[in-house]
């Protein structure tokens, strides 16, 4: 079974979510959605470096501001694995449901709208 990834970065990890939780892509300066930094959703700080997109979540009608590159890749579902538990264990960023050896290197790969519920909870 092969599953689409949409990838990008964030303080310099390489992360992905499942191309099915992603209805498109915005230029962070052309939205006009309410938006959140995929920093502020997973514990990282701030990153105002780089380039910055928009991913329209599907379900939600928010956008999820990423780094770019952001990429789509097709991956076999083989290469993709839960976190091996003492990673997982000491794993600090939420959301991190698996680890994916993609041919085009290791990526974390992120439940946004787990991650997104947890998000609205906290601020409601």
């Amino acid at each position: 079974m092969e599953i689409a990834l949409v990838s990008f970065t964030a303080a310099g990890a390489r992360l992905a979510v499942e191309a099915s939780q992603i209805s498109g892509m915005l230029e962070a300066d052309r939205r006009d959605l309410p938006v959140t930094p995929i920093e502020g959703l997973i514990g990282l700080p701030p990153s105002g470096k780089g380039r910055r997109h928009c991913l329209v979540l599907a379900a939600a009608g928010r956008c999820i501001e990423v780094s770019g590159p952001v990429g789509l890749e097709t991956v076999d579902g083989a290469v993709i694995h839960p976190l091996p538990p003492l990673v997982a264990a000491r794993m600090t960023l939420a959301g991190v449901r698996a680890l994916a050896m993609a041919p085009s290197g290791p990526v974390l790969i992120l439940d946004l709208r787990q991650l997104h519920h947890r998000y609205d909870q906290a601020n409601s």
